[in-house]
């Protein structure tokens, strides 16, 4: 058995162990990853790991911060390419497609505490600027009503995300309806009818 590399000599090993983590997530859940098996992944000693992440609970808000700057860098094009009468209705249907795209890292950001550190500004700039697109949407309401329809619709939404990735909606609860079927229904009776 080889003895593993006391340094990383093939390119930059934060990015690989970063790589890796997202992969080793993805497949086992978060809940799953080990500094162990990061570092066995990538064949280095963990003294060498360490020098990047100093525990296991760092690495995670890590990787969910990361996550969260992705998530806004998107929505930030969303709002540059779409009118603002349909910025809600992209920014809810990316919001969807992320959490069924990568179902384990929308745990991480979304239902871990990693995801909630009080540290960090990122998880609350995409609430504001779906806000801001709801309040685009009815200029006329005032700023608690369109509070009440961000939190209402963005439940409904993050809620069905989460039945659909634990395997929860079954064709008896959804009937015919497929998920951009549900997704159209949550975006119509929650963003879209009279409050």
């Amino acid at each position: 058995m080889s003895e593993k590399k006391t340094a990383y000599h093939h390119g930059n090993l934060k990015a690989a162990l970063i790589e890796l983590a997202e992969r080793l997530i993805e497949a086992g859940g978060f809940e799953n990853l080990t500094m162990q098996s990061l570092t066995d992944g990538v064949g280095v000693q963990p003294s060498a790991a360490y020098r990047h992440f100093r525990n296991r609970e760092f690495l995670l808000r890590s990787l969910a911060k990361r996550s969260f700057d992705r998530w806004n860098e998107e929505i930030k094009t969303i709002i540059e390419q779409t009118p603002p009468k349909q910025r809600t209705d992209a920014f809810f249907r990316f919001f969807f497609r992320s959490a069924l795209a990568q179902p384990q890292m929308f745990r991480l950001m979304f239902v871990s505490e990693y995801g909630r550190d009080s540290r960090s500004i990122e998880g609350m700039v995409s609430f504001l600027t779906l806000e801001t697109a709801i309040a685009q949407l009815s200029p006329e309401q005032d700023e608690e009503t369109i509070r009440a329809r961000l939190l209402s619709s963005w439940g409904a939404i993050h809620g069905t995300a989460l039945l659909l990735i634990e395997g929860r909606l079954q064709r008896f609860y959804v009937g015919h309806m497929d998920t951009d079927d549900l997704v159209d229904h949550i975006i119509a009776t929650q963003i879209h009818s009279p409050p």
